[in-house]
């Protein structure tokens, strides 16, 4: 790794089963010597300072100089794939989450980098006119159906004893 960049990885693959396919085409199986084993990097931060002022910051180690004014680093953000930062995903497993700290990361806004609370955003479900009226079925009719009849065979029983 150069001097000048600081590479993290940000997320991987856990396991050791997994492997990075070079042949996107398919069919998608391991082949040995082309494709790397896991575990792999799908998300990587890094942190570019110029080469030029890689050598100052060794040399400015070695010996105290005049305070000089930070030279400006770059930040860079690898995703192997956008999509847990679309509509339909973004709501998932802290995605949200994930892609504002990345952005404030990458602004340079390290006070926004935080877990955000959970919104209350209204719950709704939706069902067709089947599933509506299995549930009225099973809730108004079926089950205190059942709670009758159970009354019944149990006011039979004692009535015998």
């Amino acid at each position: 790794m150069p001097d000048y960049a600081n590479i993290q990885t940000l997320a991987s693959t856990g396991s050791k089963n997994s492997w990075a396919e070079t042949e996107l085409n398919g069919p998608y199986e391991y082949t040995a010597g082309k494709d790397k084993l896991g575990p792999v990097s799908v998300a990587v931060v890094a942190e570019i300072k110029p080469e030029n002022t890689a050598a100052k910051d060794s040399a400015a180690k070695s010996e105290p100089a005049a305070k000089e004014e930070a030279a400006p680093t770059g930040r860079l953000v690898v995703f192997g794939d956008s999509n847990f930062a679309d509509n339909t995903y973004l709501n998932l497993s802290g995605n949200r989450d994930l892609f504002l700290n990345v952005v404030s990361w990458l602004a340079e806004d390290d006070d926004l980098i935080s877990i955000r609370p959970k919104s209350d955003v209204p719950r709704t479900i939706s069902l067709t006119d089947i599933q509506m009226r299995n549930i009225f079925y099973l809730s108004v009719l079926l089950l205190p159906l059942f709670g009758i009849i159970a009354g019944i065979i149990v006011w039979l029983r004692r009535r015998r004893l």
